[in-house]
């Protein structure tokens, strides 16, 4: 793939990018208590590979900090649990 493709590529992902993140749900934020978190890391990983080639590499830390937000004020988890993977 030429550099030129490459580029244009990128800026399509970016573009994309910018405007699922208007979307709180692929951000992170969800009805916990009537929502699958299955679901959720479904967007998750799109969003990553969305997010890694338009080179927002903070993406992971704020989804799941919400995700792990609307859970807790749905009840569904213990503010005090450890995430797993940390």
């Amino acid at each position: 793939m030429s550099r030129l493709k490459r580029w244009r590529l990128r800026r399509a992902y970016k573009l994309v990018y910018k405007d699922l993140r208007r979307v709180s749900m692929f951000r992170g934020v969800y009805d916990a208590s009537n929502g699958g978190e299955e679901f959720m890391h479904g967007i998750q990983t799109v969003m990553e590979m969305v997010a890694f080639i338009a080179e927002d590499f903070d993406f992971e830390t704020v989804f799941l900090d919400n995700l792990i937000n609307s859970q807790v004020k749905a009840g569904v988890v213990d503010e005090q649990e450890p995430r797993q993977g940390v």
